[in-house]
């Protein structure tokens, strides 16, 4: 038998009606389209059998059915909880602007007609049928409840995988976890080009800290939807998470449809027009970068120069350091010679003033002694001696005489040698104290030499840092800028490469030249809309058994309004 409570959709003429009942359809379409007795051809011929009578032999049926129409077919799959398909059907819809007779091919166990009352006329290979001037639709079951996609469900609680059946009415954390791969059995063209939506509908009052992977969460009025897509041609792997109590849930809906309904082309032009004020300030980064990387070159070379003046300086500071000091030691030495020289000066310019006094005593002595000589010379040549005595002593007192000359000799000397000392000693002494002072400012400037040492050492440890520094800033700034001139070069690009990529993309699951075929048999043509619904069980607790009531005695006139009601 037929399902109750089936979702069909259809087309009369341009209006869309939705129906949820079977038998509500029927007598909807009955309505729509006129109470009417079977469709009958313009002979008057009925080509309807009753529903699953055989019809007229083949050749006779391929005489009359020689029409064509437009073909929309609905798939609807009502699955168990875990993924499986129980049970398959087909919504068909056909349109023709005329009357028309054709044959629309299918293996199916049951159909039912709903666009009016006539039974429909079926065979192992179709139905076949009469449309009038709008469309015609029936449902058709399968037997065979193979679909494009394999889906797998699984549940856990609290970490632990569990059975949907034994999940209504539980409490605790719930992962739901959906698997979507190809169905190998199943004419790929769907596979391949269709977009699967998935939906969790999670009433709010069973769950709540819903957190999902790969997929969208939005409210809906007491319910909470999470929504998943599986792109053509890829299998899909979602899942979420929930906190759960006395857990009950609808079924999980899964609609396929072709990408080309699910995707617009994006205004690709205002999209890559945003992309202007990057490329302005890519550009505006790069031309500071090169200023930067200038900059820093200069400032690098500035340091590398003041380094090695720096090391000139440090070089030459060292040299005045070890100078000084040397200056100071034989200034020191120079300075103790001296005052040693400057004592023994002093010494003896007294023991030659005292000599100058001596020799003057002796020179007032040898005057005197000169004349007592010339003296006794005079007696001598007026004694009575004879020639030959007076030439015998006159002879030694000439000999005296010239030791007398030496000794005026000497003594004039040492009066010369005073007077011309007295001329040394004084700039001696002077030059002794001077050359004192001169080692007290040498020691102030020796140590100023040292400091002045200490400091360009400092100085050029200091610029050895500062041209690290700034060799890294230019090495740096460098890179900076082939980095910023790489990357304006490479923003200019980006709106082309944008496009190429979303070209790529639209080319990609662009699917404008698919032709559809029918899911139901390969052998009905004009096919423009082939859709998927699937549906799994619901999760939720059995209905509580119903108290028992007591019969009551019926009075024969509630009996009689019974009949009635």
């Amino acid at each position: 038998m037929l399902d109750q409570g089936v979702r069909c959709s259809w087309k009369v003429n341009t209006m869309k009606v939705k129906v949820t009942n079977v038998v509500v359809a029927g007598v909807l379409a009955t309505t729509l389209y006129g109470a009417c007795a079977l469709p009958q051809l313009a002979n008057g011929e009925t080509y309807f059998a009753a529903e699953n009578q055989e019809l007229p032999s083949t050749a006779n049926i391929t005489g009359l059915i020689d029409g064509s129409c437009e073909k929309q077919e609905v798939v609807y799959a009502s699955m168990t909880a875990a993924g499986a398909v129980k049970n398959l059907y087909v919504v068909n819809e056909l349109f023709s602007e005329a009357p028309v007779m054709v044959r629309d091919y299918g293996a199916y166990s049951e159909t039912l007609n709903l666009t009016d009352e006539s039974e429909l006329a079926v065979d192992a290979e179709g139905v076949a049928l009469v449309i009038e001037d709008g469309s015609f639709v029936y449902q058709g079951n399968l037997s065979d409840t193979n679909l494009p996609w394999n889906v797998q469900i699984s549940y856990e609680l609290d970490g632990v995988p569990i059975a949907a059946a034994d999940l209504a009415g539980k409490s605790g954390m719930l992962k739901v976890s959906i698997e979507t791969a190809q169905n190998a059995a199943v004419d790929p063209l769907y596979f391949e080009n269709y977009l699967l939506q998935i939906t969790c509908t999670l009433p709010m009052e069973h769950a709540k800290d819903i957190e999902t992977d790969g997929g969208t969460l939005a409210l809906s009025g007491s319910d909470s939807a999470v929504s998943f897509n599986a792109m053509p041609g890829k299998a899909g792997s979602f899942s979420l998470t929930a906190q759960v109590s006395n857990f009950e849930m609808d079924g999980i809906s899964i609609a396929a449809i072709p990408f080309s309904m699910a995707i617009d082309a994006p205004d690709s032009d205002s999209l890559t027009a945003q992309f202007d004020a990057l490329i302005d300030g890519a550009d505006q980064l790069d031309k500071g970068a090169k200023r930067l990387n200038s900059g820093a070159q200069a400032l690098d070379a500035g340091a590398q120069k003041l380094d090695e003046g720096v090391g000139k300086l440090q070089s030459g500071a060292a040299e005045l350091s070890t100078g000084m000091t040397a200056y100071m030691v034989g200034i020191t030495q120079v300075n103790q010679g001296l005052s040693q020289v400057a004592a023994g000066s002093a010494t003896f310019a007294e023991k030659l003033a005292g000599l100058q006094q001596s020799s003057d005593a002796i020179a007032q002595s040898l005057d005197a002694t000169k004349g007592d000589m010339q003296d006794l010379v005079a007696a001598i040549q007026a004694s009575s001696l004879s020639d030959a005595e007076k030439q015998a002593i006159l002879g030694k007192l000439s000999g005296m005489s010239g030791q007398f000359d030496q000794l005026d000799a000497y003594l004039s000397g040492v009066g010369s040698l005073a007077s011309a000392y007295d001329q040394i000693n004084d700039p001696l002494q002077q030059l002794s104290g001077s050359l004192a002072q001169l080692a007290q400012q040498g020691g102030a400037l020796t140590s100023g030499s040292s400091e002045l040492d200490a400091g360009a050492s400092e100085l050029a440890n200091s610029t050895g840092s500062i041209t690290q520094g700034t060799a890294q800033l230019s090495h740096g700034a460098a890179q900076l800028a082939e980095g910023t001139d790489q990357l304006s070069a490479e923003t200019k690009n980006i709106p082309d490469e944008l496009q190429a990529q979303i070209d790529d993309m639209l080319a990609e699951y662009d699917k404008s030249d698919l032709v559809l075929r029918s899911f139901v048999d390969a052998r009905n043509t004009n096919v423009d809309l082939v859709q998927f619904v699937m549906t799994t069980e619901a999760i939720t607790l059995p209905d509580p058994e119903p108290d028992e009531v007591e019969p009551e005695d019926e009075s024969f006139l509630s009996r009689f309004f019974a009949l009635f009601s």
